[in-house]
């Protein structure tokens, strides 16, 4: 049986600082999140506040500076090289996260049209096809079997 407590547990110091510092003033804060909807934009936000922390800055710092990071060639995220060998302009990319997303949806479309056609004329046939009456009734003596 786990230890009962009288005390709540001990939070964790920078996630103390960022929640007092980004969410003790949401309304002032013009930049914060306040749809209904905004979940995923409002743990990007509190997520760009403790990298500012963990960078040793004020998480305020780390919101701006990430919100205005540039993705493109001299960002800080702009690949250049892969392993030793330097890539050639045209295979050159942002390398942050967000950007790594947006291509990986992208490149998921791409591969997904074909299956679809495929399963579309698929779907098509097998509407169009009569499987054969021994079929029928090999299923109708397995289920028979079972019961």
């Amino acid at each position: 049986m786990p230890e009962k407590r009288d005390h709540p547990p001990a939070e964790h110091p920078i996630s103390t600082t960022v929640l007092k510092t980004v969410l003790s003033h949401p309304k002032k804060n013009k930049r914060f999140p306040k749809s209904s909807y905004g979940d995923d934009s409002r743990i990007e936000y509190l997520a760009r506040g403790m990298a500012g922390i963990m960078a040793s800055r004020s998480p305020m710092t780390g919101i701006e500076r990430l919100r205005n990071m540039k993705h493109s060639p001299g960002g800080p995220f702009w690949t250049k090289r892969e392993g030793n060998q330097p890539l050639p302009r045209d295979r050159q990319l942002c390398g942050c996260w967000r950007c790594n997303l947006k291509r990986g949806n992208e490149l998921t479309k791409e591969l997904r049209a074909p299956f679809d056609d495929g399963f579309r004329v698929f779907m098509q046939i097998a509407a169009e096809t009569r499987a054969p009456k021994e079929w029928k009734n090999r299923l109708l003596r397995w289920f028979s079997r079972k019961a």
